[in-house]
């Protein structure tokens, strides 16, 4: 129930007579609107310094459907842990499937990851990445493809200079 497109008619179908599982599943289906979910990642962004357990629960970015929620949740998820050496090499491990994404998610979960990278300042990881599709080719993403997507783009102009560095 972790994933953006789980099956959540199977899973209704399932567990009808758990109320548990039931209650999971309506926080999944009732999710507050974008705008609101854009101030509330804003918010616990700036506390993320003073309580990791707020960046553990921005982790949960990864089920969010908005690409500019999703993108801003990963920009302030990864700032958090960018200096924690436990948290990194489990992050780029992760980044670095995720940026492979494929399918009809595949812009809003790179997007995500392209941002996840800059935030770790770990942008050579990513140009090094070979597209599993086309081996010869490296990795790439289209940060255009969302036009109210603007958290990626103000990322990327913020962080200019690791882009340039690094590519």
């Amino acid at each position: 129930m972790k994933e953006l497109d789980a099956p959540w008619g199977i899973l209704i179908k399932t567990y009808t007579d758990d109320e548990e599982i039931r209650n999971i599943i309506s926080r999944f289906l009732r999710s507050l609107p974008a705008s609101l979910r854009s101030v509330l990642v804003s918010s616990l962004g700036r506390r993320t310094a003073d309580d990791s357990t707020l960046a553990d629960r921005l982790i949960q970015y990864e089920i969010e459907s908005n690409p500019a929620v999703r993108t801003a949740s990963a920009i302030v998820y990864y700032e958090a842990i960018a200096a924690d050496e436990n948290a990194r090499p489990a992050a780029i491990v992760r980044l670095k499937k995720q940026v492979r994404a494929t399918g009809p998610w595949m812009d809003l979960i790179r997007q995500a990851a392209l941002v996840g990278f800059i935030a770790l300042d770990e942008v050579l990881a990513f140009r090094d990445l070979n597209d599993d599709w086309q081996p010869d080719n490296k990795i790439s993403l289209n940060v255009f493809t969302f036009a109210n997507n603007r958290q990626i783009i103000s990322y990327i102009a913020k962080h200019w200079d690791r882009l340039t560095e690094a590519l």
